[in-house]
């Protein structure tokens, strides 16, 4: 009987600890979502891995969807972008971001999650 209950705290603990980071990564999504949508980021830019679609149309004026868009890494230079504080091919952002720091923080590690890896970093987990 020990042995029963002693296999089940351990199968209860390891599927506790397994679920906390697929939970975390769901709960990270739907607060970038939220971000997103609350901030209208979605005026221009669509994120299909989120299922959110830009509702600007004009092929000309949409933005770049992060969830194909290499970020390249540079997240503080996105971060300063974002509220005009930097330029990219010599304009700022259209749009100045109206959330506050943490907003602003946890929307550019979710884009950073939902960015394409360069090949170089997808070879080396592949290699690994």
């Amino acid at each position: 009987m020990k042995k029963i209950i002693s296999a089940i705290m351990i199968l209860a603990f390891v599927s506790y600890v397994f679920m906390i980071p697929i939970n975390l990564i769901g709960d990270n999504h739907d607060n970038c979502k939220k971000i997103i949508e609350d901030k209208k980021c979605n005026a221009c830019h669509p994120v299909e891995s989120l299922g959110i679609e830009a509702k600007q149309k004009n092929p000309k004026t949409i933005g770049p969807d992060f969830s194909k868009t290499q970020l390249a890494g540079d997240f503080e230079f996105l971060k300063k972008y974002l509220i005009k504080e930097e330029k990219f091919h010599d304009k700022l952002h259209p749009v100045k971001f109206s959330g506050n720091n943490d907003e602003l923080e946890a929307l550019v590690n979710c884009l950073a999650e939902l960015a394409p890896k360069p090949e170089s970093e997808e070879n080396n987990e592949t290699q690994e």
